[in-house]
């Protein structure tokens, strides 16, 4: 990935880059549940708040004294898991099982909020990867996004 960096400008581009080191753990399903008195609740099966204060930690040592980005953001998430012990050494694998994707970027994008970026409904292009490696960990890149940015899907065109 190279090294990192902190909030810098690309032209007219706000840009951030960090790594937070450590086992990403995903993001708890959401849960309806019921009190005695039979008034009902959603919480979180399985909250992880402290790998997303991990993310947040990093995130806000990253940042300095800049606030959160404003406008429509590009991210990319690498998350870098550990390989199984019964993975072959010397081949190349791909991480197919658990933890799910979805809920490792949903992880790490709550704990962005509120420091490097408003709110995760910025998000409008979001590259995510998963893959094997000896030192586990997520790689976090952000930066604002221009509409040439969105030709590669079409979405700069008008229907």
């Amino acid at each position: 990935m190279g090294a990192l960096r902190p909030w810098k400008l690309t032209g007219d581009r706000r840009e951030i880059e960090f790594e937070v080191l450590g086992i990403a753990k995903p993001k708890g399903s959401p849960v309806a549940v019921a009190t005695k008195t039979g008034r009902a609740f959603v919480t979180e099966k399985n909250p992880n708040r402290a790998w997303q204060a991990e993310v947040r930690d990093g995130a806000t040592a990253a940042v300095g004294t800049e606030g959160p980005m404003e406008g429509p953001l590009w991210c990319r998430l690498v998350f870098y898991v550990p390989r199984p012990k019964s993975a072959p050494k010397r081949v190349r694998t791909v991480p197919e099982g658990r933890p799910d994707i979805d809920k490792l970027t949903r992880a790490a994008l709550d704990g962005l909020i509120g420091v490097a970026i408003r709110d995760d409904s910025q998000i409008c292009a979001l590259e995510v990867a998963k893959v094997h490696s000896d030192r586990p960990r997520v790689v976090v890149c952000i930066r604002a996004l221009m509409v040439m940015d969105l030709e590669w899907v079409g979405a700069g065109e008008e229907p």
